[in-house]
């Protein structure tokens, strides 16, 4: 497996999960980047990966997901995008190469009861999903983080309800 990415944290992840390959991409997501001949290069001798996921949702990655791909290749694009928003295929890919694109649309009722099942299991490591716990009136703080790569996932905690007074039982 290799992964491409932005956020050094992630890279470092995906190398404990099992990554052959975890590439920093920031500032080239083109087609011709060091990063996408890499990966082109050492897929099939040089034929480009049998199945490409994008979690981004951006138009150059996409793109981009579609030029990592070999001849008969799988590609999912799991990243949303907005409605109306489109992007560009190569036709001649898409056609002769039988490149096959699929969408994925993944919080449905049953598959988000799916995943929980299969977290509460263990038999995902989510822990190391986990980059810790911050109230609720830290969000800016934990949004902040993210952009600056610090982290995976934080969890929030709500702000504590008061508990006292007369609609909580008090006096009554």
């Amino acid at each position: 497996m290799l992964v491409l990415g932005h956020h050094n944290a992630r890279l470092a992840q995906a190398r404990r999960w099992g990554a052959r390959k975890a590439l920093n991409t920031s500032g080239d997501d083109t087609v011709s980047s060091r990063a996408a001949r890499e990966v082109r290069e050492s897929c099939n001798a040089g034929r480009g990966a049998d199945v490409v996921f994008e979690a981004v949702g951006r138009a150059e990655t996409w793109q981009l997901a579609l030029s990592l791909s070999r001849p008969g290749g799988t590609i999912n694009l799991f990243g949303g995008r907005p409605t109306g928003d489109s992007f560009t295929m190569d036709a001649f890919a898409m056609h002769y190469e039988e490149r096959t694109v699929l969408g994925a649309f993944h919080h449905t009722p049953a598959t988000f009861a799916r995943a929980i099942e299969v977290i509460a299991s263990g038999a995902v490591p989510t822990g190391d999903l986990l980059s810790g716990t911050m109230p609720l009136d830290q969000l800016p703080h934990a949004f902040a983080r993210l952009e600056r790569g610090e982290g995976i996932k934080f969890a929030v905690r709500p702000t504590p309800v008061a508990t006292t007074g007369p609609d909580h039982g008090e006096n009554s």
